[in-house]
């Protein structure tokens, strides 16, 4: 994801400096991150969050992208610091959805393997194999990411950076997900149930309306109280929403970090009546 925005930039950068030649560099630079910002703002909001959350949430906070004019819902009142209970819990969501095993797939169509514990710490691999890149681009486009649920893949659960000189044995992505949330001391599952309107529950059995029974079983066989869940781990095992990935609780978490980083930016690429407006011919 890095390498195509980088290559984004430096294309837009080309067709800039193309049609603006007296620009200086600092200028080209600025323009081409501006335009940059705005593309990645749009797919995010356009494409890629109405599926995390669901359109339904999007249109309940307001931030569904605009087909035409400008939005003035910028409010400098707004806070639109990260959350701790997005960045440690909420948005690691994505944690479930990592493969195991990458393909690639050459310019020529020849197929290979990548083994994500193979890649850790090991920046030869693209170094000495440049084609590797591409190879990946082209291949992500073809295979499908895991399914959203409690478990993520054992690359990531007993390999996460594991090395040649400890080959067989790495570090636990989930065990580190939940002891970081102790770590920052962020809120409780129960107490982001009841922030978000889903409710608070007294007893184990209260989870029903959000989690299936097998998962509230297990759940009760490791912690002594329902207020002592985890945030990722009460949040991972909820079951989806009906028309995104995520389920009630961690929705509400991701959806409510982007509606204040849309309304909290001023310069947010749709926005009306800024100095940094884009005009409709540059949107």
């Amino acid at each position: 994801m890095h390498t195509l925005w980088v290559r984004e930039h430096n294309r837009i950068a080309a067709i800039l400096k193309r049609l603006n030649p007296h620009w200086r560099p600092n200028q080209l630079y600025e323009e081409t991150r501006r335009i940059v910002i705005a593309q990645v703002q749009h797919i995010t909001y356009s494409e890629w969050l109405p599926i995390i959350i669901g359109p339904s949430l999007m249109n309940k906070l307001g931030i569904n992208v605009l087909r035409n004019g400008y939005r003035n819902s910028y409010d400098p009142s707004v806070d639109p610091r990260i959350a701790s209970e997005f960045s440690t819990a909420a948005f690691r969501f994505g944690h479930s959805l990592v493969q195991g095993i990458y393909r690639m797939i050459s310019a020529s169509g020849r197929q290979s393997t990548l083994i994500l514990r193979n890649t850790f710490n090991a920046p030869g691999i693209l170094q000495n194999n440049p084609e590797y890149v591409d190879g990946l681009v082209n291949a992500l486009t073809l295979q499908n990411a895991q399914t959203l649920d409690s478990r993520i893949t054992q690359e990531l659960s007993n390999h996460l950076f594991e090395t040649p000189s400890t080959r067989g044995f790495g570090m636990d992505l989930m065990s580190l997900n939940i002891q970081r949330g102790r770590d920052h001391a962020i809120s409780t599952y129960n107490a982001m149930r009841e922030v978000f309107g889903v409710g608070r529950a007294r007893t184990f059995l209260d989870l029903k309306n959000t989690t299936p029974e097998e998962l509230i079983i297990r759940i009760q066989g490791v912690y002594r109280s329902v207020d002592d869940i985890d945030l990722w781990i009460g949040g991972m095992t909820e079951t989806s929403v009906p028309d995104g990935l995520l389920g009630p609780t961690f929705g509400n978490i991701v959806g409510r970090q982007f509606q204040v980083a849309q309304n909290g930016d001023r310069f947010f690429y749709d926005m009306g009546n800024q100095a940094g407006s884009f005009t409709p011919g540059k949107g």
